[in-house]
């Protein structure tokens, strides 16, 4: 028996490792993420590398994906990045799309490279070991792993990845670990409703391990009804709270759709400049990492429906704020983007590519790149990014359409109407009573 028990010992020890055989967790920070071959694409000159390539250095896996639009419009950064600070540390794009193959992925880097907006920095083409390691809800999202390969944080990136941030990684300054959380304008804390029935309404800072971030969701077990909102902006809280509890007034109403210009501030209140704030990160003139991000949950008693929870979300958040809200009408000035003639002068060439949308800063003025993509989502990067009045999509056109045009970040109506003569589209001035969220003293 002993004799058979050291010859199969030997054999195991002796028998070459197989990564893919083993059963890939879920890796925590302090976990080391073992060696395995890499697959590159975009990288012509390496097809293959190695995890451990990377030892010696700071690593960050930055999973993405074609639809994700914040993960296209930060590669030049990485890139930049890369460039900054080699040999110190690698930023590494890890494509973990399952629904995506290779040779989809070879289109869109060629798509890329035709309408003129091309990806140089290489990406792995995850075999699925990754990223049941680090499985992602959002993307962005990123790992950040030491010199010697252990884990050291991994979450959705809620932070930018700033040249500062880095630097105190690689100096390891106080202990620093990224993306641990923004601080909320107020302590974590709950609220305890008076009278007979009692109530716990809580608001805290970032999480970056919870699931769902920007999502509210609503639940019921056999005493309570629960609301839960992960990792939100104070605008998002307002929005997804008014759409429930009042959906017939906010919901469907193109005010709705654009926070930044749905929301009216009528007040200087500092507890509330995170609206603000939010206006600018979405334009692109602040960074999203200058916003800060919320976990709110109310707990009440079994039987109160969701829109009921929702309408007690908006007064804690009045109270937690010092703030009043509520939805009222006014008459805003609207552009309803129409077709010049009967025919469109921008279809797209590109009828197979996943849509694509990018709004990209350069050297103060704004580059709008669309492909395939619908007119509605050129409207929405229109509202979002510039400070135009309202612009409305009045086409009636499902047409999907490609878009590569240029304007100063502060343009004036008369330059937008004329970068979108070129398209095949004109504005038409409108004047509409409309509902809009105000936030005012209490």
């Amino acid at each position: 028996m002993r004799v058979v028990f050291i010859i199969g010992l030997i054999t195991v020890l002796l028998a070459p490792y197989d990564l893919k055989a083993q059963d890939f967790g879920v890796l925590q920070p302090g976990d080391t993420l073992l060696p395995r071959e890499l697959v590159y694409m975009n990288n012509p000159d390496e097809k293959t590398g190695n995890i451990a390539d990377y030892r010696g250095q700071l690593l960050v896996l930055y999973f993405w994906s074609t639809y994700c639009k914040a993960c296209l419009s930060s590669f030049p950064k990485l890139e930049a990045i890369n460039r900054k600070f080699q040999g110190k540390m690698t930023v590494l794009p890890v494509a973990g799309d399952p629904t995506v193959s290779a040779e989809q992925y070879e289109k869109f880097y060629r798509m890329r490279r035709e309408r003129n907006l091309p990806i140089t920095i290489r990406s792995v083409l995850d075999d699925g070991s990754l990223v049941q390691n680090f499985p992602y809800f959002s993307l962005p999202y990123i790992v950040w792993i030491d010199e010697e390969g252990r884990v050291l944080q991994v979450g959705a990136a809620k932070e930018s990845l700033s040249e500062t941030q880095i630097q105190q990684m690689i100096d390891r300054a106080d202990g620093y670990v990224p993306n641990k959380g923004a601080k909320a304008h107020i302590e974590p804390g709950e609220m305890l409703a008076s009278g007979d029935e009692i109530y716990k309404s809580s608001l805290s800072p970032l999480n970056p391990s919870l699931k769902g971030s920007g999502n509210l969701f609503f639940m019921e077990d056999s005493v309570s009804s629960t609301i839960v909102v992960p990792n939100c902006s104070l605008a998002s809280l307002y929005r997804l709270a008014y759409e429930v509890a009042y959906p017939e007034a906010f919901r469907n109403t193109f005010t709705a759709k654009f926070t930044s210009k749905g929301i009216l501030l009528e007040t200087d209140k500092n507890e509330v400049e995170d609206i603000r704030i939010f206006n600018l990160a979405l334009s692109g003139e602040v960074p999203l990492s200058e916003l800060t991000y919320y976990c709110y949950e109310l707990r009440r008693p079994k039987g109160y429906s969701k829109k009921e929870m929702a309408e007690q979300m908006i007064a804690d958040l009045d109270q937690m704020f010092g703030v009043r809200s509520a939805v009222e009408k006014r008459r805003i000035t609207t552009y309803d983007l129409q077709l010049v003639g009967d025919s469109l002068l921008c279809k797209t060439l590109f009828s197979e590519a996943r849509g694509q949308v990018q709004v990209i800063p350069e050297n103060g003025r704004k580059r709008i790149w669309l492909t395939n993509a619908s007119i509605a989502s050129f409207v929405t990067a229109l509202n979002q990014r510039f400070e135009f009045p309202f612009i409305v999509d009045s086409t009636g056109l499902s047409d999907r359409i490609d878009v590569d045009i240029e304007l100063n970040a502060g343009s004036t109506l008369a330059e937008l109407t004329k970068a979108l003569w070129t398209l095949g589209f004109t504005l038409e001035k409108h004047t509409r009573l409309e509902p809009v969220l105000l936030i005012t003293d209490n």
